[in-house]
């Protein structure tokens, strides 16, 4: 939203309710958003807020993401309990884990 004019600049869709998590990956131009839909997205902010994929293994909202910029991959987690990790530009999944609690939040530490 502009500040000044308070219209829209962009509108980004993809998601069947409330978006939970945004991270900005700016040297990549990338977006990364989860929702309670149980759907993570990637989105090119810089063409036309084009959506480059769109990953749906999750079984419950997704609280949780962390882009892990030196593998060009996402993990992501939720109320599914599932901790999964995929590859950014196809969706892919490269592996999961289960864990006995939701998952709130994630840090990638390289």
């Amino acid at each position: 939203c502009d500040a000044r004019s308070k219209k829209s600049i962009k509108i980004f869709k993809g998601h069947n309710g409330e978006i939970l998590r945004l991270i900005f990956v700016e040297d990549k131009d990338l977006l990364i958003s989860s929702g309670i839909d149980g759907n993570v997205n990637i989105w090119d902010y810089r063409d036309n807020c084009k959506q480059i994929t769109c990953f749906k293994k999750h079984t419950g909202p997704v609280n949780a993401i962390e882009y892990l910029s030196n593998l060009n991959m996402v993990a992501s987690g939720g109320e599914d309990e599932q901790l999964r990790i995929w590859h950014a530009s196809n969706a892919k999944e490269s592996s999961v884990m289960k864990f006995n609690a939701c998952i709130g939040s994630l840090c990638y530490l390289q």
